[in-house]
C-alpha cells in the first residue's frame, strides 16, 4: 500500500520518460527529486520494491545524491520484454517531515517494448527500363513512439 498526500514542497527535476526499445535491450528510467528524503520507483501501480516486482526483473539502483542539499537521483533497471509492452512507471518521493511524511509522485512513463518484425509485405517490382528495377513493399508493422 502507497500513501500519498500531495504537497508543493516536493519537485521532479526529471521524470521517467517514455521509451521504446527492442525486445530484450536493457532499459533504464531515471528520477531526479528536489526536497526528497527518499526515492522509490512505482511499476503499474505497485511499489518496485514489491518482491511481485522485483520477480519480474524490475531492479531499482541506489539513491545517489545529487549535491550537499536533498536532490536525489534514483534508477530503475529492466531487461525489455514483450510482456513488459505499456508498463507505466512512476517515481514517488518522500519528504520526512517534523510531524508527518509528505509524498508525491512524478508523471508516468511508459515502456513500450517493439517485438520481432514480420516479413515485408505486398511486394511489387517492374522493369522500368533495360537496366533498372522499381521495387516496392509495406514495411512490417511497428509500435508509435
Amino acid at each position: 500500500f502507497i500513501y500519498i498526500r500531495r504537497t508543493e514542497s516536493l519537485e521532479f527535476l526529471t521524470h521517467p520518460d517514455n521509451i521504446t526499445v527492442l525486445r530484450g535491450t536493457e532499459v533504464e528510467f531515471s528520477c531526479v527529486g528536489v526536497d526528497s528524503d527518499f526515492l522509490s520507483f512505482i511499476v503499474n501501480g505497485t511499489a518496485a520494491s514489491d518482491q511481485s516486482v522485483i520477480d519480474e526483473g524490475f531492479i531499482q539502483i541506489g539513491i545517489e545524491n545529487i549535491d550537499s542539499t536533498t536532490t536525489r537521483r534514483r534508477n530503475l533497471t529492466v531487461t525489455a520484454l514483450t510482456q513488459y509492452n505499456n508498463t507505466e512507471i512512476q517515481c514517488l518521493a518522500i519528504e520526512f517531515g517534523n510531524l508527518e511524511p509528505i509524498s508525491d509522485v512524478s508523471d508516468t512513463g511508459v515502456l513500450l517494448v517493439q517485438g520481432l518484425l514480420s516479413s515485408v509485405v505486398d511486394v511489387s517490382h517492374y522493369f522500368v527500363d533495360s537496366s533498372s528495377l522499381n521495387i516496392s513493399w509495406n514495411p512490417p508493422f511497428t509500435l508509435p513512439g
